[in-house]
């Protein structure tokens, strides 16, 4: 009797353990493989994010999108990115994304993440091609090319003619160098130019970076100082030759040490003052040269934007617009200024 009673119980515990175990719930869940990223890391495009595989059948999944470094670490979330589709955006570019997928069921939670993707390139797609020109020959030639000014309301050219402004962006000079393999992605040569010119284009945006500029907080000096400035005047000499304006802005700045990795909200006062006096006087003499004075400000105040200081919490000593052109008129440099609001 004891001994058939031993075995029913021992029986009916099998059953229990191998029916907990076909269950595939008895925990929390855990990767068999890894989450994947598909599409192409180019700005504007969308990436999608594969679950991966899981034990324990999970009823729920999270995503949180991760940009990393060049070498695919020192990861950090991005704000509001937390779907399983996310398009990428400028401020990715150097970058190497991945995705962290959570894993749930009643009994917890795993988590697992993808591999990288390549560093985020800006999305060119060759340019426009230039449009066909008009019956009856060829379009007439562009207002001669002279030093910008401005009268009331209007961009005027050293002809007093309107100015209406076509212009790309050049990425780049933001990234390569505080990432320490360049100061240009791609090339910066006369035929490059001369592609950008065939577009109709007559303006180009160049963003720099704060910490190149200065060569601070280890930055190679290969890469910054007078070796990063002399590059980009040589670079903007040659737009000027096949007839282009150009506009320097501050891209990517950061306070104290840290590097300048990214658009802050708003310049800080460490270091902006100084790296807008060495941009003026590098271009001091340029009328064909406009000056941006940040590149993308967001998420703060118009007394921010304007006043820095005390009007901002950013977590930094902010320099806000005024500060910014105070610095630039310090230097004696006579320029046309630009800035876009918040």
């Amino acid at each position: 009797m004891r001994r058939n009673a031993a075995c029913g119980a021992a029986l009916v515990a099998a059953l229990v353990l191998a029916g907990s175990s076909s269950a595939g719930s008895a925990g929390a869940p855990h990767f068999r493989a890894l989450p994947k990223v598909a599409g192409p890391a180019l700005t504007g495009k969308t990436l999608s994010a594969g679950r991966g595989r899981w034990s324990h059948r999970p009823t729920k999944f999270r995503y949180a999108w991760l940009s990393c470094d060049r070498s695919g670490s020192g990861c950090r979330s991005l704000p509001g990115a937390k779907q399983a589709r996310y398009r990428v955006r400028g401020r990715d570019v150097g970058h190497r994304l991945r995705v962290l997928v959570r894993a749930f069921n009643r009994a917890g939670h795993g988590q697992a993440r993808s591999k990288a993707t390549r560093a985020v390139r800006a999305e060119t797609n060759g340019g426009p091609p230039p449009p066909p020109p008009p019956p009856g020959g060829p379009p007439p030639p562009p207002p001669a090319f002279a030093g910008l000014h401005v009268s009331g309301n209007q961009l005027l050219n050293g002809s007093n003619q309107a100015v209406h402004l076509h212009g790309v962006n050049r990425a780049g000079n933001e990234y390569a160098c505080i990432q320490g393999w360049g100061i240009f992605d791609g090339p910066s040569d006369d035929a490059s130019i001369a592609a950008i010119a065939s577009w109709h284009a007559n303006v180009v945006h160049i963003g720099l970076n704060e910490d190149c500029v200065l060569g601070i907080n280890g930055v190679n000096a290969a890469y910054s100082g007078m070796n990063y400035m002399n590059a980009i005047v040589a670079f903007v000499n040659r737009l000027h030759a096949h007839n282009l304006y150009a506009e320097v802005s501050l891209m990517w700045a950061a306070p104290g040490s840290q590097q300048a990795t990214d658009h802050p909200p708003i310049l800080d006062a460490d270091h902006a003052p100084a790296a807008w006096t060495a941009i003026a006087n590098a271009f001091k003499g340029d009328p064909n040269t406009i000056l941006g004075l940040q590149s993308e400000p967001h998420g703060i105040s118009w007394a921010c934007w304007k006043n820095g200081g005390a009007s901002c919490s950013v977590g930094y000593a902010a320099l806000g617009m005024q500060g910014a052109l105070d610095a630039i008129r310090a230097t004696g440099a006579v320029y046309v200024f630009r800035q876009v609001g918040v």
